[in-house]
């Protein structure tokens, strides 16, 4: 019985360990996407399924600067293990990717030439981005209640 529990506790360490280097990558991606974004400035989003996303004041540089922001957050989250501030991050990050995927879906109803898989790449990584948004939820929550334990201790 307790190589069983030992066991268990062994797999949810990795898991665990997983999803934290999960975590490490997708915050790093959104800084280097933020980071690709205020390098390339107006001229590399040139392409036609930009012209929704080109609308919004400030653009390409407020997509750097809120996807870039959201990375930040997210990787100190991680990395001091306030699981909060890291779902904020991630969620943040999953706004900002379910807005792209919208304006790029935009501009392919408008215009039939338009880029379709920026559609799913960018669902994807909201997708993602939701997910590590929620386990940091879980974790938070799970952290919530050692806390109240030790204060009660």
């Amino acid at each position: 019985m307790i190589q069983r529990i030992d066991a268990a506790f062994e797999t949810l360490s990795k898991l665990l360990l997983t999803m934290r280097r999960s975590a490490y990558v997708f915050a790093c991606y959104a800084i280097l996407q933020g980071t690709v974004i205020l390098i390339g400035g107006p001229e590399r989003f040139s392409a036609l399924g930009y012209d929704v996303a080109n609308h919004i004041p400030g653009s390409p540089y407020i997509w750097g600067v809120f996807i870039g922001t959201a990375g930040v957050i997210a990787f100190f989250g991680v990395k001091t293990r306030t699981y909060l501030l890291g779902g904020i991050g991630m969620i943040i990050a999953a706004v900002w990717s379910t807005m792209f995927a919208g304006a790029f879906l935009i501009s392919a109803i408008q215009s039939p030439e338009s880029n379709l898989t920026a559609i799913v790449a960018y669902g994807k990584d909201a997708v993602l981005f939701t997910l590590l948004a929620a386990a940091f939820r879980d974790l938070w929550h799970q952290q919530q209640k050692e806390n109240a334990n030790e204060d009660e201790g």
